[in-house]
């Protein structure tokens, strides 16, 4: 049964009901814009109402070099984010040092079921599901449930991928990131053994400058991840790296590379 509205609706002609469409959206748009504090952002917000997928949202937000992350307080809305300054991890000028060196020798000397073991994407669910495990401080986690569908089927198209970290058989850390091209975007870490990421990202940074990427992107900058020479980049050089990266072929397989203290 229709509506007053409806009925009124359909007495007006469509070539003026096209024209009242095309107002209301433009007020309605110039409004957003100016709650939100500007067109792009009002942009953003829209984007957070779409429904998680791995097409409409994580594909798309990160291809824009945009990072779409699960709101912590209830995990539905998609919230956009476009920092000023962006984490970068040098690929190229990446060596291992210090401590992070100490780490590796000893694994090696080890006996066997003690060291850790690093394989590539041989339990990308499990990886996921391991950073999906609430922090100790906070007991939340970004990590959603349509967030670990949607990204298990970016991995089946071989976009996302993990690099693991295996003690005895036993997966205790691993890092998660989506490759386009020559671009590599951290997503998320974890480890339930100490020194268990920090072991896998010291890989994957091995693997990114083996398989020739040009862009390692951190998100935002983490005290955390200076150990491994971590850069700030303004917006504007980080676009611009990011479409270098776009458009470099790269392919990233699952053979895991070898120690290289030099």
């Amino acid at each position: 049964m229709y509506s007053f509205v409806e009925k009124l609706a359909d007495l007006i002609p469509d070539r003026v009901r096209a024209s009242v469409k095309t107002y209301v959206k433009k007020k309605l748009f110039s409004t957003l814009s100016l709650v939100c504090g500007g067109k792009d952002r009002a942009l953003l917000w829209s984007y957070s109402n779409f429904e998680m997928s791995p097409h409409s949202i994580l594909f798309r937000g990160y291809f824009q070099g945009i990072i779409p992350l699960p709101n912590m307080s209830n995990g539905k809305l998609v919230e956009w984010h476009d920092p000023e300054h962006r984490g970068v991890v040098p690929i190229n000028e990446f060596k291992a040092r210090g401590n992070l060196i100490q780490i590796l020798k000893k694994n090696l000397k080890l006996p066997e079921q003690e060291r850790f073991v690093v394989k590539i994407n041989a339990d990308f669910r499990k990886t996921m599901e391991g950073c999906a495990q609430p922090r100790k401080k906070t007991q939340r986690t970004w990590v959603t449930p349509e967030f670990i569908e949607a990204a298990v089927k970016l991995h089946e198209m071989g976009i996302a991928h993990s690099i693991e970290t295996y003690k005895d058989g036993v997966l205790v850390g691993g890092v998660i990131g989506f490759a386009i091209n020559g671009y590599f975007a951290d997503i998320s870490l974890f480890h339930s053994v100490d020194n268990a990421s920090r072991f896998a990202y010291y890989h994957l940074l091995l693997k990114l400058k083996e398989c020739g990427f040009t862009l390692h992107d951190a998100g935002w900058a983490n005290t955390w991840l200076s150990q491994f020479n971590l850069i700030s980049v303004h917006r504007d050089e980080f676009k611009r790296k990011l479409t270098e990266a776009m458009i470099t072929h790269v392919k990233m397989d699952n053979t895991v590379p070898n120690y290289a203290f030099n």
